[in-house]
């Protein structure tokens, strides 16, 4: 295949390639009867990457794009060298793969950045996906809509996903604003660590917003605000199945806190720890 593979010669999406081609009986998807009409299509599929917080560029969209601008130029030159075909084809399947991949299970494993974190989202099936579908953008399975079938159900990440578009759409280009660009595509990558059900009882604690729900088959049942770690002293993230709860637990204030915090304040205050009712045992 001509070119560097996007997002690198990753295993996983190579072994998707080869079950894509499989399928087809390695017939080519995006190049047919020298016509580049699939590969177009495909090409905007690619565009779609900043709706996902991601760089369209790291998988090539901008050497495809200059390849096909012109279309007339692009079947020419394939009619001239059948074999690039070939390369053509399998690097828009090695793009889109790649793109779907990371749309739908993330770039990074979330044990590189918290061992506590785990891929809890089971993946698609890419290959099966991509292969069914369709040139028309009016078909429930047109090669359009594919990123949307394969990425997170939650309505979060749908959200998250209309706040980046509005971000893109003010066009605002300030250092305030790639922070909240590079924060909405952060949260996005977090969403694709957890599985699609999320269990019919359920607890999601938001951890800026200082805000923790319940929900019970799908609808909300308890809502609060919740007290949240500071930059030293970070709240941990994890997904975890819970096994018991404990209301009004007794709290042992750490060594760390009592020197730093508690011990000060006290000394500041002689009724500090009666109004916080801190009570001193032995």
């Amino acid at each position: 295949v001509a070119g560097s593979p996007p997002s690198g010669a990753r295993g996983d999406v190579w072994k998707d390639v080869r079950a894509f081609y499989e399928l087809r009986t390695f017939t080519p998807r995006w190049v047919q009867d020298g016509r580049v009409e699939g590969a177009i299509s495909a090409l905007r599929v690619l565009k779609q990457a900043p709706e996902h917080g991601l760089a369209a560029a790291d998988y090539g969209e901008p050497d495809l794009s200059r390849l096909l601008s012109d279309k007339k130029a692009a079947e020419d030159a394939l009619k001239k060298d059948p074999a690039k075909v070939a390369q053509l084809d399998v690097r828009m399947t090695a793009a889109l793969l790649a793109l779907g991949r990371d749309v739908a299970v993330g770039r990074a494993g979330p044990a590189s950045i918290d061992a506590r974190w785990k891929l809890r989202r089971e993946p698609p099936d890419f290959a099966g996906t991509l292969g069914a579908t369709t040139e028309s953008g009016e078909e429930a399975g047109a090669i359009d809509t594919w990123l949307d079938r394969v990425r997170p159900r939650h309505p979060e990440y749908a959200a998250l996903q209309k706040a980046l578009a509005e971000l893109v759409a003010q066009g605002g280009q300030d250092v305030g604003a790639d922070e909240r660009a590079r924060r909405l595509a952060l949260n996005l990558e977090r969403w694709r660590w957890l599985p699609d059900d999320l269990g019919a009882r359920h607890v999601l604690v938001n951890v800026p917003a200082f805000y923790m729900g319940v929900a019970e088959q799908g609808r909300p049942v308890v809502e609060m605000k919740v007290v949240v770690g500071t930059r030293e002293t970070k709240t941990p993230l994890f997904g975890a199945t819970m096994e018991t709860v404990v209301f009004s637990p007794y709290w042992n204030v750490p060594d760390s806190i009592a020197e730093g915090e508690t011990a000060p304040a006290a000394a500041r205050d002689p009724r500090f720890l009666a109004r916080n009712q801190i009570e001193i045992l032995r």
